[in-house]
């Protein structure tokens, strides 16, 4: 399992997230709502690794001095494998980019950290669907509103998947 850093939206954009879910499964697709777990909630990872020791926290909460950070969900983007993950992707600001390079910087000493999260490599998002495939992708596609949307990160919190809990940093 993975441990992970994420942001956290403001009520009105986490809202208008979860309104998207929904649509989905509404609309008979995989929607992030499917997932009843009361940890689950729209976000954006920030952090990965495969363990997280309790001192490296410790460094994480001051991360939370930067918050709030204004954001901006823009369009779509899809990742492939042999179903897809559509997301929304999240205009990556000096201030996120910062923000994301400083919990990099703390976290150097964490096992098993994704190329992808590094800075330079990640890519913000907050994912809407798993385990799609092709036409369910393009039906997706079609339903949603893409207009941007603009926001604030107001949170930081933890996501331990091997004890299956979270708490907020800071």
């Amino acid at each position: 399992m993975v441990q992970s850093v994420e942001l956290l939206f403001d009520d009105e954009l986490d809202a208008h997230l979860r309104a998207q879910w929904q649509a989905l499964t509404a609309a008979g697709l995989p929607g992030q709502d499917r997932n009843h777990a009361p940890s689950n909630r729209p976000h954006v990872t920030v952090g990965v690794a495969t363990a997280i020791y309790p001192r490296i926290d410790k460094k994480l909460a001051a991360v939370t001095a930067r918050l709030p950070i204004a954001c901006t969900l823009v369009g779509p983007t899809v990742f492939s494998h042999r179903t897809d993950v559509l997301v929304r992707l999240v205009e990556p600001s000096a201030d996120l980019l910062e923000l994301h390079a400083e919990v990099a910087g703390r976290m150097r000493d964490c096992p098993g950290r994704p190329d992808n999260l590094a800075p330079g490599g990640w890519t913000p998002h907050v994912t809407l669907a798993r385990r799609l495939h092709r036409a369910q992708t393009a039906r997706a596609l079609e339903l949603l509103d893409w207009t941007p949307r603009p926001g604030t990160f107001t949170g930081l919190r933890r996501w331990d998947g091997d004890a299956r809990r979270e708490w907020r940093l800071g």
